[in-house]
């Protein structure tokens, strides 16, 4: 622990801090004595890993946390950039990740969005697509949401409806082109994610590029 509070620089790469910035003004008003301020600052995911080694190579880094995609986090660990606070949790081959995901490293790979912010605005449209195949799925966001149980269409309408006021109060843009993604663009995203490990745990499988334009259309 700090003999004195301490300021935290933090960087968002992948546009999480939408999610989680009032997590960290929360964590700083009940431990006045740990940290007297978080700082935020944003930058492009493609450019912070040669920042970050610039200043490790200069002794001098000045970023204390950053908020990553997995693009980002797996490039940090190829260039040996992160330091590793607590043991790692089983990977992440081992979770449901699947269609977000994979729109999601294919858009941001491509036209600079934050990970964090692309998956907001697909994530209602890509449950729409997965209803029908994930109903358990479904109750469970459903719970969580504190939201009453119904059955099939209900439902998603229920979650996707709660997801939309939700990030609609968080300011997120909701529309893939309020994140400078062109709709000409859509068709070569889409081949791209047919290629992505992840995709094969979508709960519904994904037959061709097809589906996956579908639901970048219908988020675009």
């Amino acid at each position: 622990m700090p003999k004195s509070p301490v300021t935290i620089s933090i960087v968002d790469a992948s546009g999480d801090l939408a999610l989680t910035q009032k997590i960290f003004e929360n964590y700083r008003q009940a431990n006045p004595g740990i940290v007297s301020r978080f700082t935020f600052t944003k930058a492009p995911e493609l450019e912070l890993p040669g920042k970050i080694r610039a200043q490790q190579q200069a002794n001098r880094v000045d970023i204390d946390l950053v908020l990553a995609g997995y693009d980002l986090l797996s490039t940090g660990l190829a260039q040996n950039l992160w330091i590793e606070l607590l043991p790692a949790p089983p990977g992440s081959d081992h979770t449901g990740a699947g269609m977000a995901t994979v729109l999601g490293h294919a858009i941001g790979a491509r036209h600079g969005a934050y990970n964090g912010i692309v998956k907001a605005i697909l994530l209602p449209h890509v449950l729409w697509f997965n209803a029908s195949a994930a109903e358990a799925g479904l109750l469970k966001v459903a719970t969580a949401l504190d939201l009453p149980r119904s059955g099939g269409g209900s439902q998603a309408d229920a979650v996707t409806g709660a997801l939309e006021g939700l990030f609609q109060g968080l300011g997120i843009p909701r529309c893939l082109r309020d994140v400078g993604v062109p709709r000409d663009a859509l068709p070569a995203v889409a081949t791209h994610g047919m290629g992505d490990w992840f995709l094969r745990g979508n709960p519904r499988p994904v037959r061709d590029a097809s589906d996956l334009q579908q639901v970048l259309e219908q988020a675009w």
